[in-house]
């Protein structure tokens, strides 16, 4: 048996089918290998993109050489580049959060920055807007103030056109003959003289505080003695009319103005003296003296209202009741004497309102209760006309007694039973 010396290998077949086998499995590697490492390149060139323009100098190169280049080259360029990419990465993301955190605070500032402005603006606008409140104020209080000047200056000026009105009347009632005047129980007030303070029922001036010279012993002329001597000789009339020497307290009063002829409170008791002798126009010409002097004079105008009432002149009398209700509110007998001229004019309802203000600044007033109730009977309403007689009653029983026998304005209800046992 010859034996060669050549070997032969017995798994040669084996071995090559092998290494083909590593050969290609080796090739499919180093694609896949390739297709990956492009990939990345290829994300990491999109997210650089997106960051912004890199600047990379040598990509292109570095793609074109990744495939001959060993595997272990290729994956430190590959993380150098990755390396450079996150940090570059993470720098960007650090200004954003940066930014992002900063944001809230820039906004707060921004925020306060506006509201401070608009703070500012709005205060400004409301100093504009008080000034110009306060201006307009002052505007509208000036305007205010001199249309009560205009209106009191037309008021004034009514009045006195009133007043002149009135004055122009009187006067013809004075050229007139005086009427005869029918007598009446005793309802309205007497005049007031200046020397007391007025009452209901007057009945005589003040007392003389002093002796009063003779009429016929002036003092000598001269300033503040004729003065003097005037108001002794007033004084002097005062005590004739207290004593009822009504002609003597005529002539004493005229000594007086003869004197003094400026004296409205003598004009005044001088009217007073004239409206008891029943002498009612020279009475009004008195008053109107009084008047010329001081326009401002209640007692006059109310005396003169009476007056005037006395010879049937009633809305003359209510015109000079109101001047002097005007002048003096609580002027209890120019309310009362008003109510009953308004009586003696039909309007009842006024006259009843006015009898109510007299009530209400004096209820003991008996006359107030009993003009009242001649309203309620003149307009047939029997309850409350029954009502103010027993007010009036409780108050002066006798003399409303007195008065209810000879009143003409309770003709309907005398035969009313209740009546009958008001009047006994």
């Amino acid at each position: 048996m010859v034996w060669s010396s050549r070997r032969v290998p017995i798994f040669s077949p084996m071995v090559a089918t092998i290494k083909r086998q590593i050969a290609g499995r080796r090739a499919d590697l180093s694609r896949n290998a390739h297709r990956t490492i492009a990939s990345i390149l290829l994300s990491i060139a999109t997210a650089i993109l997106a960051a912004g323009p890199p600047a990379f100098g040598s990509d292109s190169l570095i793609v074109a050489q990744a495939v001959p280049e060993s595997d272990a080259e290729l994956r430190d360029r590959v993380q150098t580049e990755v390396d450079s990419v996150f940090r570059r990465t993470l720098a960007l993301l650090n200004l954003i959060l940066v930014f992002l955190f900063l944001l809230p605070t820039i906004a707060g500032v921004g925020v306060w920055f506006l509201l401070s402005k608009l703070t500012r603006q709005v205060f400004e606008v409301r100093q504009e807007i008080d000034s110009l409140k306060s201006d307009a104020i002052a505007q509208i209080e000036a305007s205010i103030r001199e249309a009560k000047t205009a209106l009191y200056q037309l008021q004034k000026n009514a009045t006195r056109a009133d007043e002149a009105i009135e004055s122009l009347k009187v006067q013809t009632i004075l050229q007139l003959p005086e009427p005869e005047v029918e007598e009446s129980p005793e309802t309205e007030a007497e005049p007031a003289p200046a020397a007391q303070t007025p009452e209901p029922t007057p009945e005589k001036p003040e007392e003389p505080e002093t002796q009063t010279p003779q009429p016929t012993q002036p003092r000598p002329p001269g300033g503040d003695r004729i003065l003097e001597a005037a108001r002794q000789f007033a004084k002097q009339g005062e005590k004739f009319f207290m004593e009822n020497r009504l002609e003597e307290a005529i002539d004493a009063y005229d000594q007086a103005l003869k004197l003094q002829a400026n004296l409205p409170e003598v004009w005044n008791n001088r009217g007073v003296v004239l409206t008891r002798l029943k002498r009612y126009q020279e009475a009004i010409a008195s008053y109107e003296q009084a008047i010329q002097i001081r326009a401002d004079y209640p007692d006059a105008w109310s005396n003169r209202g009476v007056a005037l009432a006395k010879l049937k002149y009633y809305e003359a009398a209510v015109f000079s009741y109101d001047r002097a209700i005007q002048l003096k509110e609580d002027y209890l007998d120019a309310w009362n004497n008003r109510g009953q001229a308004l009586m003696n004019l039909q309007q009842y309802d006024e006259a009843i309102a006015s009898f109510n203000s007299a009530a209400k600044i004096r209820p003991d007033f008996y006359r107030t209760w009993y003009n009242k109730a001649r309203c309620y009977a003149l307009k047939d309403n029997r309850e409350l006309a029954i009502e103010n007689l027993r007010r009036a009653l409780r108050i002066n029983a006798d003399v409303v007694k007195n008065f209810m026998k000879k009143e003409k304005d309770f003709d309907k209800l005398r035969e009313d039973r209740r009546f009958q046992e008001l009047v006994g």
